[in-house]
């Protein structure tokens, strides 16, 4: 066993002392304290993202850069940083409750609580009623990740919300994309 490994050995030195080599004398930034050690070259920079304008009047004010921006709850919670004051208009289940005003994704979240999957609506800028109680809605406001809510619970928030709209639900059929058939009276 011991002569297998001292046969292997002198063969991936050879190997890494002759790349060290190689690598070393062709990369300039390789000489001076690390001439002596393999140089990796440096990862390409990766391109951050574009940063995101606060928007500095409120959507009614006029079209053109402040219209909302059609987003999924998911695209907010996964990814706040892209959002950040920007004027949102998303579909999920809102609530409108003492302490509890938010938007969940799922009526499920809503019922069992889990308040991460959730954005915070600001009651200070809701001056919409919700006539059947919750529900799916249609809401536009500005994003604020930074704002979370009664307890800090919610994973941000929406301020300044313009529209708080239920949504029409049309039955499926099962199975299918298509809705289901009027029903005769």
């Amino acid at each position: 066993m011991r002569e297998r490994l001292n046969c292997i050995l002198p063969a991936f030195a050879l190997c890494a002392v002759a790349c060290s080599l190689g690598t070393a004398k062709d990369a300039p930034e390789a000489q001076g304290a690390n001439a002596g050690s393999p140089s990796v070259p440096a990862p390409p920079p990766v391109p951050s993202p574009d940063p995101v304008p606060s928007p500095s009047r409120a959507p009614s004010e006029g079209a053109g850069s402040s219209d909302p921006v059609a987003v999924s709850l998911l695209e907010l919670i996964a990814t706040p940083e892209r959002f950040k004051g920007r004027w949102v208009r998303l579909m999920g289940f809102a609530v409108l409750e003492f302490e509890g005003n938010a938007v969940y994704l799922h009526e499920e979240d809503y019922l069992h609580s889990l308040t991460r999957n959730a954005l915070w609506l600001d009651d200070r800028d809701i001056a919409l009623a919700q006539p059947n109680g919750p529900g799916y809605a249609i809401i536009e406001g500005q994003f604020d990740p930074d704002v979370h809510g009664h307890l800090d619970l919610f994973s941000g928030g929406l301020v300044h919300v313009q529209r708080l709209s239920p949504w029409a639900d049309i039955p499926r059929q099962k199975g299918s994309g298509e809705p289901a058939p009027a029903r005769l009276p």
